[in-house]
């Protein structure tokens, strides 16, 4: 059976306008977040939730509790900054319980810059 010669290695060009793209797309999010306004926040948190949920559907059953709540509209709240930062605790302290120990250093790390957003 022949192997598949390897993907060549992207262009410069390639390379810069990744770079562009990433920065682009963080600048924006970043932008969105750090608005006084969370009918500017709320896009960028619903893909934040669903991107969230994408990635954990293969970790948890379709029914979990943490799975339902990421797929459902955001509550109202003053604050959806803050309840989202509460989210993601629980995630994190969900992912702790359900990841093999070796994974706990960085979970907790994570749970750390959490509990002290600047």
């Amino acid at each position: 059976m022949a192997r598949a010669p390897p993907a060549p290695a992207p262009s410069a060009l390639h390379a810069r306008v990744e770079h562009i793209v990433h920065t682009a797309f963080w600048d924006e999010a970043l932008h969105s977040l750090c608005s006084p306004e969370p009918a500017v926040q709320l896009p960028r948190l619903k893909l934040l939730y669903t991107d969230l949920r994408d990635a954990l559907v293969p970790l948890f059953l379709p029914n979990h509790t943490l799975l339902t709540t990421l797929a459902a509209p955001l509550p109202p709240t003053p604050s959806p900054l803050h309840s989202t930062l509460a989210l993601l605790q629980v995630v994190l302290c969900t992912l702790l319980h359900r990841c093999a120990p070796a994974r706990d250093p960085a979970i907790d790390a994570l749970l750390s810059d959490l509990s002290s957003p600047p």
